[in-house]
């Protein structure tokens, strides 16, 4: 019985493993479904290792050993968990730069040529954005670059899409397959 949040734990680590082969397999291989794994797969072993941890936590705790080390480890993770969830969900998915970029991939014609027409566009583990400060005020003005998955009723793509933001516009200077 004091062993499920162990095997839990171990369980959500070998689904995270699992979500990660998957991803590469479905890339490879041309499998047109839950490419989003390659996002999920990062998240649900994070997951794993923080419940993993609090379960090692709890057991050495019982045996009276040192736990500090582990738990301070159990936060580090949680805290990258925390950051990751936030600035992926809450910042990049918000951003206006994003939005420019999906809109611009939804409407081109080269790409529903290639795919079909596009039904969603992810975000992947990847990408950068750059803003300033002026007159103390914050303004988009600066550059973004996005890797994403293309969805599209025939395949899927993963592209690089580059943007440049001036005067609270952004703007797609181009897109490309990632390197």
């Amino acid at each position: 019985m004091k062993n499920k949040f162990l095997y839990g734990s171990i369980f959500i680590c070998i689904a995270g493993i699992l979500m990660l082969i998957y991803s590469i397999i479905a890339v490879k291989f041309g499998i047109y479904f839950f490419w989003e794994s390659s996002i999920i797969w990062l998240l649900t072993i994070l997951i794993g290792l923080t419940f993993l941890l609090l379960s090692i936590i709890k057991n050495r705790k019982q045996k009276g050993k040192e736990v500090i080390p582990l738990a301070i480890l159990a936060g580090m993770i949680s805290l990258m968990l925390l950051m990751f969830t936030v600035i992926l969900f809450g910042f990049f998915y918000n951003s206006d730069a994003y939005l420019a970029s999906k809109d611009y991939l939804i409407h081109n014609e080269a790409l529903k040529n290639e795919l079909g027409n596009i039904n969603d566009i992810s975000i992947v583990l990847s990408g950068e954005m750059t803003s300033g400060i002026n007159n103390r005020e914050v303004h988009t003005n600066g550059t973004a670059e996005f890797l994403v998955i293309v969805k599209g009723e025939k395949k899927y793509k993963k592209v690089v899409v580059s943007l440049i933001g001036k005067e609270n516009k952004w703007s797609v200077i181009n897109y490309r397959a990632p390197l």
